[in-house]
């Protein structure tokens, strides 16, 4: 009776070999998302990687409420550099801003520290170079550009 070589036996090990398959493959999805998101952090400069950048910079809508100056920041990979060439006001990875608020808006607090400027719907303050795209999404913030000192005659 039982034969070795069966027709249920050859169906269970290969609805066996079926499952292994989509075991590892569902491994292997695993470690491609671990490995996306590990790529979107910042690396050990407090710099993103490009690829980070473009996924950054695309969630931002057209016009983009965050300045052209600000955002080639965001992305570069020197950022020192890129603030002297700039004239941008930047100290322990937080450049100084001006952030201009919806008509009766509210200031992200979860992205300015306690040390700032409000006047009106106007807030200027150092903020995290990483955290200007997540700033000018924000859902009260109408504008996020450089901050311009006053000149004095």
């Amino acid at each position: 009776m039982h034969d070795k070589y069966s027709r249920r036996v050859l169906l269970g090990t290969l609805g066996t070999f079926f499952l292994a398959g989509c075991v590892s493959n569902s491994e292997d999805d695993e470690d491609e998302a671990r490995n996306e998101t590990e790529s979107m952090e910042p690396d050990n400069n407090g710099t993103t990687d490009e690829s980070n950048c473009e996924l950054q910079v695309e969630r931002l809508p057209e016009p983009s409420p965050l300045s052209d100056e600000l955002i080639e920041l965001f992305c570069a990979e020197d950022r020192a550099s890129v603030a002297e060439e700039r004239d941008l006001d930047i100290r322990d990875g937080e450049v100084q801003v001006e952030i201009r608020l919806t008509e009766d808006g509210d200031a992200p607090e979860q992205y300015l520290p306690e040390e700032r400027s409000e006047y009106g719907d106007t807030v200027i303050a150092y903020v995290d170079i990483d955290d200007l795209v997540d700033l000018a999404l924000a859902d009260d913030v109408s504008r996020v550009f450089r901050q311009f000192e006053p000149e004095h005659n």
